[in-house]
């Protein structure tokens, strides 16, 4: 995708959550839902990470690689990491991909209580790096914020451009909000 052009309203996109999970478990499922807009499903995805590990980046590309599914245009993420603090490296995943990142979250982020729980999980210094270095921008809505991360040839406009075409009602894009629902029943 080049910057300036204008995106086609069903734009293909790939949306990723994490199932709910409990300390004790030690991999936790991750879901993908390649979209066309906001209203086609053309595919289910499906991975795992470790619970607080540093193997997202490598899954979800590797998950992507192996799909099948051409056209994708962006991968969207439910929030910074996977499974706790299995923080996806948006740079590194936008690099073997060679598909633009953007890490999607209602609201403000936490920052200064992020960097404390990070403090109770292996390589805490190297995760908030991740975190730090992200291109993060909080966009105003009708009824609440939303904060996005992005990485790859895309710039914010764009992005907002992609959520929007991603996006049938409220805050939440359609492929993240699909991966939630099939996510949740994954325990």
């Amino acid at each position: 995708m080049v910057l300036g052009e204008r995106m086609k309203s069903e734009i293909r996109t790939i949306g990723f959550d994490d199932a709910p999970f409990t300390r004790p478990d030690g991999r936790v499922p991750v879901v993908g839902v390649h979209m066309r807009g906001s209203t086609r499903v053309e595919g289910i995805l499906a991975t795992d990470v470790l619970r607080d590990g540093g193997d997202a980046t490598a899954r979800v590309a590797r998950c992507v690689a192996g799909s099948g599914l051409r056209g994708t245009k962006a991968i969207l993420l439910d929030g910074a990491s996977f499974a706790g603090f299995n923080v996806v490296d948006l740079d590194g995943l936008a690099e073997e991909t060679g598909v633009p990142c953007i890490a999607f979250t209602k609201g403000v982020p936490d920052y200064a209580a992020i960097r404390a729980a990070l403090a109770n999980v292996p390589d805490p210094e190297a995760k908030w790096a991740l975190i730090e270095r992200r291109r993060t921008a909080t966009l105003p809505t009708a009824t609440s914020p939303i904060t996005v991360s992005w990485a790859g040839d895309v710039d914010q406009a764009r992005v907002a451009e992609i959520l929007a075409l991603t996006t049938a009602h409220g805050l939440v894009p359609e492929p993240l909000r699909v991966a939630h629902l099939v996510a949740s029943v994954m325990r």
